[in-house]
């Protein structure tokens, strides 16, 4: 029992107020006909608690350890020394709270250096654990080359599919890093979903959820059925996850923003101004989506038609003018006040008059809190239109898209 505890403290346990463990014999008739070792929890020397006090995550945690340590002594003691051992732990995350299920997949490796260390003198225990799961602290946590996706395939069976193919190790590394700790520290749940928004920053995603029950009542969709994953990523970086979401399978939509900019006076750096005054667009998310690697020219983006903004399972959706105006957006906020014109006191203004208004409005938004503008929009005043370009892109996201069928050697 104490050669365990070492490798307990490896899962976090005891940690500040849990007790120790202790084991002690119990001899009786029936004990002796069944088993006749009990453990406990040592919280001092004279005082202990039985093992079925603790709660369900801790006794969980516990018996995969001691599972663990039954298989590698079941290696140690065969008669001839194989040449791999395979464990399968199916859903550990039962019981564990989030914080407890990160620390356990990251030190899974570590136990098993420490049964090597101290209990095998060294020598190494040919050891692949395969952990099946959904959860999402789990999955995120692991590097992207242990990862093998299951995804069914509409009742026609599941593929199995290894996320280590999908980005080359030298020419996409920065990519497959920043999804992987992107996805670490945000805790999204793109394994797991049906389908997904990448929304442009903290007011689309605040206010998304209202947005979707709108769109399901006015259209009779029902979007609110789906497994849906929202993801708050900016356009600078959207692209990132392009080949990620491919490899998925994942039906996403992609709301992003017009970003339009200009120099002055034809020189010098870009700056923000309305789409009207805009020769450019600084959203690289956009022009990666069209194949540039710079600033997209504003008027080439506007004229892409609808088909150009689809790419498999994947769309994009950007600023356009509402039905019954010519002004263009080029944020949300801008968006969602040309939407809402009466609310907003731009009252008969059209074009490049309306379009000044509400960019001088969304850079006062952005001085204060974009937050509290969408929360106050979510909560409080919830009478409000939903500007056209997410309209549609919801609307897309709705359908069912097939999956594109496969060439050989072609890339999923």
């Amino acid at each position: 029992m104490r050669e365990l505890l070492p490798s307990l403290a490896l899962f976090g346990y005891p940690g500040l107020g849990d007790p120790g463990l202790s084991a002690q014999t119990e001899l009786s008739i029936e004990s002796l006909l069944k088993n006749n070792t009990t453990v406990f929890y040592q919280k001092d020397k004279n005082f202990t608690l039985p093992e079925t006090y603790n709660g369900l995550g801790f006794r969980n945690l516990i018996f995969i350890l001691f599972r663990i340590y039954e298989f590698f002594r079941t290696f140690q003691s065969a008669e001839q020394e194989p040449k791999g051992h395979v464990v399968f732990i199916e859903e550990p995350e039962a019981h564990l709270h989030p914080q407890m299920q990160e620390v356990f997949i990251r030190q899974l490796d570590q136990i098993v250096k420490q049964f090597e260390t101290k209990l095998n003198g060294g020598k190494k225990w040919p050891v692949q654990f395969v952990v099946s799961t959904h959860s999402t602290h789990l999955a995120n946590e692991v590097d992207f080359s242990k990862v093998r996706y299951f995804l069914s395939k509409d009742g026609d069976g599941t593929k199995v599919k290894d996320l280590s193919a999908v980005f080359d190790p030298e020419m996409d590394k920065i990519d497959r890093d920043f999804v992987h700790k992107y996805m670490t520290l945000t805790k999204c749940d793109l394994y797991f979903a049906d389908k997904a928004i990448l929304a442009e920053g903290a007011t689309e995603r605040i206010l998304m959820s209202e947005i979707i029950r709108k769109i399901d009542e006015k259209h009779s969709v029902k979007l609110r059925h789906s497994y849906m994953s929202i993801v708050e990523i900016g356009g600078a970086y959207a692209h990132r996850f392009y080949k990620f979401l491919d490899f998925l399978e994942l039906q996403t939509l992609v709301i992003t923003d017009l970003d339009s900019v200009k120099k002055k006076n034809g020189k010098g750096r870009y700056f923000g101004c309305p789409v009207s005054d805009g020769t450019h667009s600084s959203n690289m998310g956009i022009s990666n989506w069209f194949g540039q690697t710079r600033y997209m020219n504003l008027v080439a983006i506007q004229e892409k038609p609808d088909a150009e903004k689809i790419n498999g399972k994947r769309r994009l959706s950007f600023q356009v003018p509402e039905t019954e105006s010519k002004a263009c957006a080029r944020s949300f906020e801008d968006a969602f006040m040309l939407a809402n014109k009466k609310s907003f006191k731009i009252e008969d203004e059209d074009g490049i008059d309306a379009e000044k208004a509400v960019f001088c409005k969304a850079a006062k938004i952005g001085k204060r809190s974009k937050a509290d503008f969408a929360i106050r929009y979510a909560t409080n005043e919830t009478e409000w239109t939903v500007p056209k370009y997410v309209e549609d892109g919801l609307l897309w996201l709705a359908t069912t898209i097939e999956p594109v069928e496969e060439t050989d050697g072609g890339a999923e």
